[in-house]
């Protein structure tokens, strides 16, 4: 038995029956694999399929670790389920931000255990490590975000009850969307090293979340690129420290709906637009490869799965900054 999964319930227990009496929460229900000795946990956002892929994963020597993270990784949505249900009630934060405390803790350790496990393990295919490296990287980067920039006091551990959150309901609905999308796209991205065919859609019932978020990505980068190629033709100083305003708005409110392998170029670019503009440089070099980057970006955004009825296959091939209409 996973002596750590265990800690896991005991904590939540412990933090929730000791300051909320009532009702007391109930852990979810594990399972052993079929196959395995090694248990998964059986939460109500993980769909029974990815049990059944554990079963097939190579080599056999890889399974305990991947069924770990999976493990992990449905538990923090099980906890965010919970976060959910307290922010959508009318009642007092206290229980959500001790919740959030929570999850911080066991985002870190899940961090920690991929980054030690890839280090250590010597029977991990070249596939199958570059892919936890970039689940690492995208937790790591999203509770940056969330817990040092946006909403530092969630990250704040103690043994006494949490005082009343600064933050707004609408706030912490933010803190815990970027979450919500971080752990469920690293489970995405992690089945689908062993089955490229599974799609979100099977995986989880409120995919269709996905199809709002890249019809909104689809727009905000047609939008961008129209604004970068017109900054590239004029000279107009207000008008390329719009474009810079824009492109750090992009960062900190949209890019997280990119593919995870996206973040770390896009905050290259802006990192570069901003240093060569301070340095009262030509803009022009880095605006031209930046506009170029954006159209395959784009171009790669509505070749989603998850937008196939929304843009006809020769608008995927080719190019224009103007959605398709969606189709019924």
């Amino acid at each position: 038995m996973n002596a750590d999964l265990d800690e896991e319930e005991i904590n939540l227990d412990e933090v929730l029956q000791e300051r909320f009496a009532h009702p007391p929460y109930h852990p979810a229900t594990r399972v052993a694999a079929a196959t395995s000795s090694f248990i998964v946990a059986e939460a109500p956002c993980l769909n029974i399929d990815i049990r059944k892929l554990v079963a097939h994963v190579e080599p056999p020597s890889s399974q305990e670790l991947i069924v770990s993270i999976f493990s992990r990784l449905a538990r923090l949505l099980d906890y965010l389920q919970h976060i959910e249900n307290g922010l959508s009630q009318n009642k007092t934060l206290e229980k959500t931000v001790i919740l959030f405390k929570l999850v911080n803790t066991k985002s870190l350790s899940l961090r920690d255990y991929i980054t030690t496990e890839i280090s250590r393990r010597k029977d991990i295919s070249k596939n199958l490590r570059d892919v936890l490296d970039l689940t690492s990287y995208a937790i790591n980067h999203e509770l940056r975000r969330v817990f040092e920039k946006e909403f530092p006091h969630l990250a704040t551990n103690s043994s006494t009850v949490a005082a009343p959150a600064p933050s707004t309901r609408a706030e912490l609905t933010r803190a815990y969307g970027l979450l919500h999308n971080c752990f469920q796209q690293s489970i995405i991205t992690l089945a689908q090293t062993f089955n490229p065919k599974l799609d979100g859609a099977i995986l989880f019932d409120d995919y269709k979340i996905k199809v709002e978020q890249s019809i909104e990505l689809d727009r905000e980068l047609a939008s961008l690129l129209q604004q970068v190629r017109r900054a590239e033709k004029e000279a107009g100083v207000l008008l390329k420290l719009s474009l810079i305003n824009r492109v750090k708005m992009f960062r900190d409110h949209t890019m997280h709906y990119l593919m995870y392998k996206d973040w770390e170029v896009f905050e290259g670019f802006v990192a570069e637009i901003v240093k060569t503009y301070d340095a009262m440089e030509n803009l022009a070099p880095v605006m031209h490869k930046f506009g170029s980057y954006l159209e395959t970006l784009l171009q790669h955004v509505r070749m989603r799965a998850v937008l196939s009825n929304y843009y006809p296959p020769a608008q995927q091939r080719g190019f224009s900054t103007k959605p398709a209409s969606a189709k019924n």
